[in-house]
């Protein structure tokens, strides 16, 4: 038996990649990034088959998705765009934004997640205000889960490199 757990997943990293591809290819439909395989799922499933030359038949079969993870990883490679500046703080040592902190880093980060909004549907809307409260906590959940991080809705320093190399691969699109 399947873990559904794990389908979902899967499920949510073909429409990442699709996403990815679609960006820069506008004949590929467009996929909200829910872990849910609909009929958007299998129309963008479709549209990148009947683009790419294969049997358009909108299911993912061995053949389609190794076509869809190696356009996915070839546009990784090439985005030379230079890096953002980090602003996760350095010290101290193990630092972690949560609940009660206001700074102006809970304001990068609200905004980095605010437009990730883009690519990551279940990432709630949120007020830029940088104030760490419950509605940018669940706005963290989320993203880590979408990311496959450990979901605990501070922003460490995994989440926010995560996040920040996230934001970055959006923000040419």
């Amino acid at each position: 038996m399947t873990n559904p757990l794990n389908l979902n997943e899967a499920i949510r990293n073909l429409q990442l990649y699709l996403r990815t591809i679609s960006f820069l290819d506008e004949r590929i439909e467009r996929v909200p990034i829910d872990g849910i395989f609909d009929s958007a799922t299998a129309s963008a499933v479709a549209s990148f088959q009947r683009t790419r030359g294969l049997p358009e038949t909108a299911i993912v079969d061995r053949a389609t998705w190794d076509a869809i993870f190696e356009e996915y990883l070839a546009i990784q490679k090439t985005d030379v765009r230079e890096p953002s500046p980090s602003f996760f703080p350095l010290t101290p040592y193990g630092y972690e934004a949560g609940l009660g902190e206001t700074s102006a880093f809970v304001a990068i980060a609200q905004i980095m997640l605010r437009e990730l909004r883009v690519i990551f549907d279940e990432i709630p809307d949120l007020i830029i205000d940088g104030i760490f409260g419950e509605a940018t906590a669940e706005a963290v959940r989320a993203f880590q889960r979408a990311s496959l991080l450990d979901v605990t809705g501070r922003i460490d320093l995994q989440t926010y490199n995560r996040l920040a190399r996230a934001f970055h691969s959006i923000s040419a699109y």
